[in-house]
């Protein structure tokens, strides 16, 4: 297993800034995570997210 926090691309723990930690099951396509916002699927690790994608620590 490689560093990076998703296992085997079956699944990925989220953990966020709040301390909350969550696992996830990413999306087959892609192996990106998604959650609904705004009725839409959008990757947890995008700008649409809220995220800036250039601020993400990667433990890699």
């Amino acid at each position: 297993m490689t560093k990076g926090g998703v296992w085997e691309r079956e699944a990925a723990i989220i953990v966020r800034v709040d301390g909350s930690a969550k696992m996830e099951k990413p999306d087959a396509a892609d192996f990106r995570v998604y959650e609904k916002r705004s009725g839409q699927k959008t990757d947890i690790f995008s700008v649409d997210y809220g995220i800036d994608p250039a601020q993400i620590l990667n433990p890699q």
